[in-house]
């Protein structure tokens, strides 16, 4: 009869003749008559040891992916596109809804952003895409909702050799007074009409124009451009 054992993790000697003692040894495979024939307690021991360690390490593997299962679809819940902003309603303003915290953050890298305050208390997002929108095709502006704040971002697409070259996208927004916002621009201008609660508003390339109503906590910069503001 043959058995194979391994040592364990602390180098232990594995020995199994005269009933000596098998101290630290991970149980790979073994002939089982053998085995019990020179200690049959220490094989039954050692036999539902192996057992419970594969059947937790296969619990855990299961237990991984339900729980990256459920993060995955929680992402693709929180994070969805502005489909059909264009005609959803009469002015072609598509209706998103605020969160509690009426924080909003627009986040542009493939045109400008252009902000006008109104009185309603959802925030009315429209865009253009140069050359046109595509029959059927994806919005380019994507929603990203936390329990207090609201993002819309249009993101620059990943630079492969088969990637084709963004068209600019401009967003049109309609923003409630009592908003908390903040503006980025990679490549386009910030325009301001009316004062929000608190304004942030900063550009790599392009121009700030802000007409602010009112007293505002505003913040402008713009690394390549210049600052308009007016009351």
């Amino acid at each position: 009869m043959r058995r194979r054992l391994a040592k364990g993790s602390r180098g232990d000697e594995a020995r199994g003749d005269g009933g000596a003692a098998l101290r630290g040894v991970a149980l790979r495979s073994f002939d089982a008559p053998r085995l019990l024939a020179v200690s049959p307690h220490l094989a039954a021991s050692r036999l539902l040891d192996a057992v419970s360690r594969h059947l937790a390490s296969r619990f855990l593997v299961v237990t991984l992916l339900l729980v990256a299962c459920c993060a995955l679809g929680v992402a693709a819940a929180a994070a969805t596109s502005v489909a059909g902003a264009q005609g959803d309603a009469a002015d072609g303003f598509m209706r998103v809804e605020l969160p509690p915290g009426r924080e909003l953050r627009v986040e542009n890298r493939l045109g400008g952003v252009s902000v006008e305050l109104w009185d309603e208390p959802r925030v009315g997002v429209a865009y253009e895409i140069e050359g046109g929108a595509d029959a059927g095709g994806k919005s380019p502006v994507r929603l990203e909702r936390t329990e207090n704040s609201l993002a819309l971002v249009v993101a620059a697409p990943a630079r492969t050799a088969r990637a084709k070259a963004a068209r600019r996208v401009d967003l049109r927004l309609r923003v409630p007074a009592g908003a908390q916002l903040s503006v980025f621009t990679a490549n386009g201008a910030v325009e301001v009409l009316g004062s929000p609660a608190r304004l942030d508003a900063q550009t790599v390339s392009g121009d700030l124009r802000l007409q602010l109503a009112g007293d505002a906590d505003v913040m402008a910069r713009a690394l390549a451009g210049t600052i308009t503001v007016r009351a």
